[in-house]
């Protein structure tokens, strides 16, 4: 069920995230946090645009503090840094 419910709102959320209202973008955070949740492999491929993209991975640790535990747990399983090679 978190599956079919995290890939509908990636969809959604691509499909509407030009649009003036900004709900697209947190759509599709929320569709790839329940993704996360439940597959290894979304976990790996989420790891990769992290460290392909490490401005937004430093920003993203620097946010985990404000964030609930399982979205901070989430953002810990994804860092393509863990703790002891220089992560958060």
């Amino acid at each position: 069920m978190r599956l079919g419910l995290g890939w509908i709102l990636v969809v959604v959320g691509a499909v509407t995230a030009p649009t003036p209202v900004p709900v697209g973008l947190p759509m599709v955070a929320v569709g790839l946090y329940l993704l996360a949740r439940e597959s290894k492999t979304v976990r790996r491929v989420i790891r990769e645009r992290r460290r392909a993209l490490p401005g937004f991975s430093r920003r993203l640790n620097g946010l985990k503090h404000r964030m609930p535990r399982g979205v901070r747990r989430m953002i810990e399983a994804t860092d393509p840094l863990p703790q002891g090679e220089g992560g958060e």
